[in-house]
């Protein structure tokens, strides 16, 4: 009896330091861990050959969808996390986390957890966003991103122009801007070497 009450403590643990996304367009969710993935209903799924190590792809990393059952699927997609800052009306210069969710190049998606919490900026119908990029060459790009539900979603055109500022590698910055009628949200962040992003595209394809 105590074996089986401690093993449920563990998996309950277990469930609650992993945290459940839903993917950039396609809304099937994920779990993603650096080390482990846990599917939705706790149990551990070991990692096999097949999934490139983070280290191989430096921030990057690639991860399969999980189906309803928590069940792992074949379809992939590139996973970064990073933290950054931001500022409102309400606050200024909080803490803000990151995850940069790349389905191919042509499908890119950005989900902002303010105060660094476990929830993402939600939308209320539709909100517009100014996203400025620059890479490590220096070099500028305006994207403009929505949010229909709980992550900015680039269009094609901007998700490509995004891949291809990644790939040159190195430090690329971020400043993004709600465009909104009243005192708009900002969001500043980093990613401080973006190397190893063509590598994981490579991979990417390769299990398509």
């Amino acid at each position: 009896m105590k074996n089986n009450i401690m093993s449920k403590t563990v998996l309950i643990s277990l469930i609650s330091l992993s945290l459940i996304f839903s993917s950039c367009v396609k809304k099937k969710s994920y779990i993603s861990d650096d080390s482990i993935v846990v599917d939705s209903i706790g149990s551990i799924i070991e990692e096999d050959s097949t999934i490139v190590k983070r280290d191989s792809l430096g921030v990057w990393s690639i991860t399969n969808y999980v189906n309803e059952f928590g069940e792992q699927i074949k379809d992939r997609f590139i996973f970064g996390t990073f933290s950054g800052r931001f500022s409102n009306s309400a606050t200024e210069n909080s803490k803000l986390n990151i995850h940069i969710m790349i389905d191919s190049e042509s499908q890119i998606c950005i989900k902002l957890f303010e105060y660094a919490s476990n929830n993402p900026v939600k939308s209320g119908i539709e909100d517009h966003y100014k996203i400025k990029v620059k890479s490590s060459d220096n070099s500028t790009c305006i994207l403009y991103a929505n949010n229909y539900s709980d992550r900015l979603e680039l269009n094609k055109k901007d998700s490509k122009k995004l891949s291809s500022m990644l790939k040159k590698g190195g430090k690329v910055a971020f400043y993004i801007v709600e465009i909104s009628e009243y005192s708009g949200s900002t969001y500043n962040f980093e990613i401080f070497d973006a190397s190893g992003y063509d590598k994981a595209l490579l991979q990417l394809k390769k299990k398509k």
